[in-house]
């Protein structure tokens, strides 16, 4: 149970914060908007990993920490 548990929580912050993110970078990369980002004086892997979030389907991670608390 603990272990499904933490697979819905990884999978939830996935969902949440990368999965947009990189759907947006290969947006940007196809359209070239990605230049500008490089060129911002600011950490460009970080910038580009958390650029967009998805909070509506944070429910996987609520759902993942209610299965660890109940393990």
């Amino acid at each position: 149970m603990a272990l499904l548990g933490v697979y819905f929580l990884v999978r939830g912050v996935l969902s949440v914060v990368v999965s947009p993110s990189f759907e947006r970078f290969m947006a940007d990369v196809r359209s070239g908007a990605l230049d500008y980002t490089l060129l911002k004086p600011v950490d460009a892997q970080l910038h580009v990993s958390t650029q967009e979030v998805r909070v509506w389907k944070g429910v996987d991670s609520l759902l993942g920490l209610g299965l660890l608390a109940f393990s």
